[in-house]
């Protein structure tokens, strides 16, 4: 009873790693595949990390802004967006900030006026909804430090190389038991008593 309880847990546990493991390399693979090449989405949000002051005390810096995909035509004055910049200093990099008015072009395209609520005066460019990632949800104070520092080389390979090769070992040993297991069932033993009366 106890070995068969030991062998759950363990299929439990390796089974439990397994998925872990490639939720991790998923994430990463996906961060790295996007990086510089536009915020990558997933179900219709997307995370940014709160780099800069400019809306702060709202959200500090380090914060993750967990970003939702919405229509232009929802969002109204006081809704924080996330957004691909026009400012040259910044361009194509994505800001957040908040919605100050809603207005429309000559052409009837839709544009905000935004500003940061840390900065003194609205921003200089306008954002067009084709430049529009969404509208802030909600946020994780300073978990985008941490994301940082995931990032760095040798921190990931002590947190996916190193349970992966822990498991691969792991698995190698317990598929070596399980065929000396299966050795030992299929050796018949002979019954002595009955050789015995063959022979007389």
């Amino acid at each position: 009873m106890f070995l068969q309880v030991k062998k759950v847990l363990s299929r439990l546990v390796t089974i439990l790693t397994v998925l872990i493991f490639t939720i991790s390399v998923v994430v990463f693979i996906t961060v790295i595949a996007n990086w510089g090449s536009g915020v990558p989405r997933v179900l219709g949000y997307s995370f940014l990390i709160v780099r800069t002051q400019s809306m702060v005390p709202t959200y500090e810096v380090g914060s993750i802004l967990i970003v939702k995909q919405a229509e232009a035509d929802t969002l109204v004055p006081g809704d924080v967006i996330s957004f691909y910049s026009e400012d040259p200093v910044i361009a194509g990099t994505p800001n957040t900030h908040r919605i100050v008015s809603v207005g429309k072009n000559d052409q009837g395209k839709r544009y905000f006026i935004t500003k940061g609520d840390n900065n003194p005066v609205v921003d200089s460019y306008k954002v067009y909804e084709d430049k529009l990632i969404g509208k802030v949800s909600s946020s994780i104070s300073s978990a985008g430090t941490l994301i940082n520092k995931l990032k760095n080389r040798y921190v990931i390979f002590f947190l996916l190389i190193v349970p992966f090769a822990f498991l691969t070992f792991r698995e190698i040993d317990h598929i070596k038991k399980l065929l000396g297991e299966k050795d030992e069932e299929e050796q018949i033993p002979v019954d002595d008593s009955e050789k015995t009366e063959q022979d007389d």
